[in-house]
């Protein structure tokens, strides 16, 4: 769903503070519908990343995090959140930013392919700034899905002290595509729709 917002819809618009966390929202009716929604803000000194031009390094995934991206370290031992690469594979990485500790940076190439990769069903889906940011363990058979998600979990009731007995298996879903109840679109007040993962929001 993507396109301009006539005066028609734009009827109605306002912004104001949020008195708890100082956001900005912004509300308008968008074909006879409210709709809220944060405001676009610069992002803080404090929380931006640095961008950096360190060399490319190869690396193998040993963990994956709640977001989706993998978890790949240099030969240094720093740790890089990257997009496009599956538990255990082997990727080529070039840095792009870090903030803190973390390193941030996108697959060049996939040196050792996981075994789970298979054929995404979904145009739209992928790894480049353009694609869409959803359904990032898409890339991966829904199998294997089911059995990162049941190591997720039992990862967490193990840090908590809890005894893995009580962890029933993961229940799969019968329909593993077009589940989805939820859309969460983009707007800089003249068009509504969505937007590229790694895009810069445009006026």
């Amino acid at each position: 769903m993507r396109g301009p917002l006539d005066d028609g819809a734009l009827a109605r618009t306002r912004t104001w503070n949020h008195r708890l966390g100082g956001s900005s929202y912004i509300l308008f009716n968008y074909k006879g519908c409210g709709v809220i929604m944060p405001k676009h803000r610069r992002q803080s000194t404090r929380n931006r990343k640095t961008v950096v031009t360190a060399p490319a390094f190869i690396g193998r995934v040993r963990d994956m995090a709640s977001d989706g991206r993998a978890i790949v370290a240099d030969a240094q031992g720093r740790a890089y959140l990257v997009s496009g690469a599956w538990l255990d594979e082997v990727v080529e990485v070039q840095p792009t930013g870090q903030k803190g500790s973390m390193g941030f940076g996108r697959v060049v190439a996939i040196v050792e392919p996981s075994a789970a990769r298979c054929e995404t069903v979904c145009p739209y889906q992928g790894d480049l700034d353009t694609h869409c940011g959803g359904c990032s363990w898409m890339k991966v058979n829904y199998e294997e899905q089911l059995r990162a998600k049941q190591r997720r979990v039992s990862a967490q009731l193990e840090k908590m002290a809890v005894e893995s007995s009580v962890l029933k298996p993961i229940m799969g879903s019968p329909k593993p595509l077009a589940y989805r109840n939820r859309a969460q679109f983009k707007t800089n007040g003249h068009q509504l729709g969505y937007h590229g993962f790694g895009l810069p929001f445009a006026d």
